[in-house]
């Protein structure tokens, strides 16, 4: 058996869309995926999407209140822009001349 699919593979720009917008039930998704469902696990497993009455949904934690951006670890995925921000952070007191 290969290595479990991570999360960060699975978040791609026009899937997180699909699920913004339709609010697949799982069989929908697991149909859009094709044979694999490796993406659905991985997402499902940490909490990225959840089952709400019988529909997926983006989890509230990551998808901003007006639904235009995916945050997920060091990403800010924009949906309607199609673009990945990457977030990198520095300590305050960095001396740096």
């Amino acid at each position: 058996m290969g290595k479990p699919t991570k999360p960060e593979h699975c978040l791609q720009i026009d899937l997180l869309r699909f699920l913004r917008d339709n609010h697949p039930t799982e069989a929908e998704f697991l149909d859009r995926q094709g044979p694999s469902r490796n993406c659905y696990y991985a997402l499902k497993s940490t909490g990225l999407i959840i089952d709400v009455d019988g529909r997926l949904h983006l989890s509230p934690d990551h998808l901003a209140k007006d639904g235009q951006s995916f945050r997920y670890r060091h990403m800010i995925i924009w949906l309607d822009l199609e673009r990945i921000d990457w977030i990198r952070y520095e300590p305050a007191n960095n001396n740096r001349e």
